[in-house]
């Protein structure tokens, strides 16, 4: 009878700790493959030094530009310097926008949601664990009781 007792005490650990650990996996795998995970945003101060990095390159593009223009006039080493630079422009204003959406809190609402979603589970896992736990030591507590 004794050995029986043990057993379920065990079999509650087991499978609480189990039911807790395949509920918080499933909390990190719905935070993973969420929305805002997939959106892959870098930080404020990493947009903001490559923004920083862009206008260098740009500057540095236009002075190339600028000596072209004036050993050769228009030819076509000038005409792919413009065309490089105003590709480089397009792609620093789509940073700053990032950065101004960032900056906005505009991305706040998908993180909330995400968090909403996946939170639950952490804490649910978490509170069967603890429960599981519990009880185990509760049964073994009455259990030493009744020796």
């Amino acid at each position: 009878m004794e050995n029986k007792k043990q057993i379920n005490r065990s079999v509650i650990v087991i499978c609480g700790v189990l039911l807790g650990v395949i509920l918080i996996a499933f909390g990190v795998y719905q935070n993973m493959n969420s929305e805002y995970s997939k959106l892959n945003l870098p930080t404020a101060e990493k947009i903001q030094a490559e923004i920083r990095t862009s206008y260098q390159e740009i500057d540095n593009l236009r002075k190339e530009m600028l000596d072209e223009y004036e050993k050769h006039g228009e030819s076509a080493e000038y005409g792919l310097r413009s065309r490089q630079i105003q590709e480089k422009e397009v792609l620093r204003a789509d940073l700053e926008e990032r950065l101004l959406k960032i900056n906005n809190h505009e991305y706040d609402g998908v993180k909330n949601e995400t968090m909403g979603r996946s939170a639950p589970l952490f804490i649910g896992g978490i509170l069967i664990i603890v429960v599981s736990l519990v009880i185990s030591g509760v049964l073994f507590s009455i259990e030493q009781k009744k020796k």
